[in-house]
Order: C-alpha cells, then structure tokens, then sequence
C-alpha cells in the first residue's frame, strides 16, 4: 500500500496470515512477504502491555522508564549499557523457537561489557547498617589510610583512598 514490502512480527499473529493474505488478494495489492519471529519471555516476568499499564495507572511504579520495569527505558534506568542491550537482542536471533530466558544472563552480558571502564566503589545502606564499637582499637590520629585502584585490571583509571581502621 505504501511501498512496503516486508512485515516483521511476532509469532503471536499467525493466525491472521489467511486473513493478511485474503485482504491483499481481494484489493489487488502487492503481496507483502512476512517474517516472523518468537519475542523473547523472561522468567517470572509479567510482559504483556495490558498488565504493566494497570502498575502504571496505579501509581505503583513511577512509569514505563520504571527501574523495576522489563521494558527498554526501565533496564537503561537501571543501568543497562544500550550496547549490551543491542548485544543480548543480537545473540537471540530471529528465531521462531518460544524463548524464555533468566534475567542473570541479560545482565551478565551487561557487566561483560561495562567491567572494562566501571570503576568499583563500596557503600552500606544506611538503613541497613549496625553499629560496632571496637575497644582498644586505634584512636582517631592513629587510624590507617591506603589507596586502593578504582579497577583492579586498569590502574589507568585511579585511585580511591580507603580507611582501614
């Protein structure tokens, strides 16, 4: 109709393959050749549109680009590298074999690919931390400072001063 000569869709259509190809046949149009693929599932996941939209019309999360949310915006706000993510969708392929993958492999492809420039830091969740008293431990004019390398495969990237005690 407008030029086009491929369609690309998810297996979830074929149904509708006689009924495409019964319209294009009836107007006398130009047959357009479809390609199917399976769309990638992930374990323990909810994907379908229609179940994400009532979290975000509850307010239970904060939208699409939601950390929490399987969606594209959601895992680069969590800190996806997009290059990782082109990387994992390539290694899928277009197969029409139903996918179910687990989310440590999605994101053990992002950190194979961010380890070469994230410098490493420590923190503790203040919610989360217990006080400790240490008795007889060293005064604060004798406490021990060290510099540690931000990755521990490139010096190149710096120095963080850590305290020992």
């Amino acid at each position: 109709l407008e030029g086009v000569t491929h369609a690309l869709r998810t297996t979830e259509y074929n149904d509708r393959n006689e009924q495409y190809g019964w319209i294009q046949r009836a107007l006398g149009l130009r047959r357009v050749r479809i390609r199917e693929f399976s769309r990638v599932n992930f374990m323990n996941t909810v994907l379908s549109k229609r179940k994400l939209t009532w979290f975000v019309s509850e307010g239970i999360v904060t939208g699409w680009d939601d950390p929490r949310f399987p969606t594209v915006r959601g895992v680069v706000r969590r800190g996806i590298d997009v290059e990782a993510l082109r990387q994992f969708m390539c290694a899928q392929g277009a197969s029409r074999r139903i996918v179910n993958m687990e989310w440590g492999k999605f994101w053990a492809q992002n950190r194979q690919r961010i380890d070469v420039y994230a410098k490493r830091f420590m923190a503790i969740d203040k919610s989360e931390n217990v006080k400790l008293v240490v008795t007889n431990g060293p005064t604060k004019e004798e406490r021990a400072y060290a510099s540690a390398d931000y990755h521990p495969k490139d010096p190149s990237m710096g120095k963080r001063i850590v305290r020992l005690a």
